[in-house]
């Protein structure tokens, strides 16, 4: 079974995370987990994993390239190590 976003980490664990990123315009070049927000801000930051091709998936499951996202980009991050 495949996890999301929301089951690895909780919102508001994702939103005090955020503070130690500088938020900008320049798109991802690599693959990783980034945390992405709308242009207009219409909705909490969130965290999204960016493919080896230059993809990422929507919280609604919706995938898109991120070329064609018009937002700001924060990352990448890296994830919690388990225990």
């Amino acid at each position: 079974m495949e996890q999301t976003v929301a089951d690895r980490v909780g919102k508001h664990e994702r939103i005090e995370e955020m503070a130690g990123y500088q938020w900008t315009l320049d798109k991802p070049r690599v693959a990783g987990w980034y945390w992405f927000r709308g242009a207009a801000h219409e909705a909490d930051p969130f965290i999204v994993e960016v493919d080896q091709v230059g993809q990422f998936q929507w919280p609604d499951g919706g995938y898109q390239e991120v070329a064609l996202a018009k937002g700001e980009w924060a990352g990448p991050i890296q994830l919690p190590e388990d225990d």
